[in-house]
Formats: structure tokens, sequence, C-alpha cells
């Protein structure tokens, strides 16, 4: 038997013949409800990544602008005369 913290554990798991305690049971279900959280966080930032880069690539494309300087658009270049 090892000591560690706490816990005393058998050094091979593989000849263990004690049934498993509480406190590993409880400690293994949170390691597995953790990584599932973390795969599943994963899986949809992957899905907003695709998401976002389909959107770049099949949203309508801008107009380009018919004058040469943009700031035109907004009236900027015009001397108030129609």
């Amino acid at each position: 038997m090892e000591y560690i913290g706490d816990f005393t554990t058998n050094v091979k798991d593989e000849n263990r013949t004690e049934p498993r305690s509480w406190r590993e049971r409880l400690l293994a279900m949170m390691i597995q409800t953790v990584a599932l959280i973390i795969g599943l966080a994963a899986i949809a930032g992957f899905a907003i990544y695709l998401i976002g880069i389909a959107w770049l690539c099949f949203s309508e494309t801008r107009q380009g602008s018919a004058t040469p300087n943009a700031l035109d658009a907004f009236g900027a270049g015009t001397t108030g005369a129609s």
C-alpha cells in the first residue's frame, strides 16, 4: 500500500479485490462530468466557428462604391450645389 494524501491506495490496481471507495467513485464521476462539459463546449465552439466561416463565404457580397472616393457616399466631397 502507498499513502497519497488522504487516500490509501493499492499500487497495482489490477490486483484490487476490495470495491472502490465512495471517494474514488465520486472523483471518477466528477472527472467524467468535467470532460463531458469540456467536450461539449469544444464541439459547440467548433460549430460556431464553422457557421461563421459559412456566413462569410455565402452571405451577400457588399456592393462596391460607384464613386472613387468612399466619402462621396456621405456627401463629404460635394460642394453643396445640385
